[in-house]
């Protein structure tokens, strides 16, 4: 068996269409692969350059209800940007101080030995923060900014606010879940058109996911990963590869932002052993 090319060198930069994150690659001649070919993404370099709150993930749902039991419900944003615990935690308490259409007066304390905040209502009003499952079954009863319910780009796995909690209104203190200035644990490459498609399940359902990234280097680095397991291969052979489409995500198929830079990967092209 011939095969014309068995490594291709695939650079974002050197895209023929899309975006860095979302880009069809034009390989420069077209490779009739022979069947019982398999692929593998042997190794993949992407810069860490994911904002700790971003475009997916800068909201927050907020219900308050004032001293006659009437409920208001407020869209908080946050800026977008990097972020310690300290700095979040910060920016929290200028956003919902913002927000509140109760003057209820909050204080938000980051204990940076437990990474976990606390969020206290002083004025001793009874609120709450919405969870996911909230804006996603509940939207006939939120009354405050529109919101797309399955995609309401929520702050809550952040700042630590347990789904457990729902919408159950407090006036009390609450004390978070860890906080996560780190947005993604894993990346996705994606491509609708690389070999056989249908032999993998990702964490939303999608069937398009050719190699999964995890992300192991802080912020601001350039992540390395270069080895893939003996079975995660694709199924290439039959195919004609030329035009090929690329996208990168996260765990909720969701494209991700590098921030203007591009990444690249190389993939090895093999016969299948029995």
């Amino acid at each position: 068996m011939t095969l014309a090319a068995r490594r291709l060198y695939i650079d974002s930069a050197l895209r023929t269409a899309g975006t860095a994150e979302d880009f069809t690659y034009q390989l420069p001649v077209s490779l009739d692969v022979p069947e019982g070919v398999i692929a593998y993404v042997d190794s993949c370099t992407i810069p860490n350059v994911f904002h700790t709150i971003n475009a997916d993930n800068r909201f927050l749902y907020l219900q308050e209800q004032d001293a006659n039991g009437v409920d208001y419900f407020s869209k908080v944003t946050l800026d977008v940007g990097d972020y310690t615990g300290a700095s979040l935690a910060a920016d929290l308490l200028v956003k919902l101080s913002a927000a509140t259409q109760v003057s209820q007066f909050y204080t938000v304390t980051y204990v940076p030995e437990t990474n976990v905040m606390q969020i206290t209502p002083m004025t001793g009003l009874p609120w709450a923060l919405w969870n996911r499952k909230s804006l996603q079954n509940d939207r006939s009863v939120w009354t405050g900014a529109n919101y797309e319910a399955s995609h309401p780009r929520d702050a809550n796995s952040v700042i630590g606010w347990p789904d457990s909690y729902g919408r159950t209104l407090s006036n009390t203190a609450v004390l978070l879940q860890a906080t996560n200035v780190h947005p993604y644990q894993n990346l996705f490459i994606h491509s609708p058109n690389f070999g056989k498609i249908g032999e993998s399940y990702g964490p939303s359902g999608e069937q398009t996911i050719i190699r999964r990234v995890p992300l192991t280097v802080p912020a601001g680095n350039i992540q390395h990963h270069d080895y893939s397991l003996p079975h995660d291969w694709i199924d290439v052979g039959g195919h004609v590869l030329q035009s090929i489409q690329f996208r990168l995500t996260d765990h909720r198929n969701r494209t991700v932002d590098l921030n203007g830079l591009d990444w690249s990967m190389s993939i090895v092209l093999v016969e299948k052993s029995d």
